[in-house]
């Protein structure tokens, strides 16, 4: 799953920047799953390449593994 380091990328940074935003705008309840949900919808929308959503998507399925540990 975690394949090799990535480089800090600007743009995957404003997409999930982007994409809590519209979870804020849409005013839905916000927990850390409905923002991980958000935060992975608008990357796949981004025209982005493969090796940067896969990158975005391990990123998040980590994060995701810290939080349920925490919770």
């Amino acid at each position: 799953m975690y394949k090799k380091p990535f480089e800090f990328d600007e743009a995957i940074c404003q997409a999930i920047g982007r994409g809590v935003c519209e979870i804020v705008k849409v005013g839905d309840e916000i927990s850390v799953f409905s923002l991980l949900e958000a935060i992975e919808s608008f990357i796949e929308r981004r025209a982005l390449s493969e090796s940067e959503v896969a990158a975005a998507d391990d990123a998040l399925d980590l994060i995701t593994g810290l939080v349920r540990r925490q919770c």
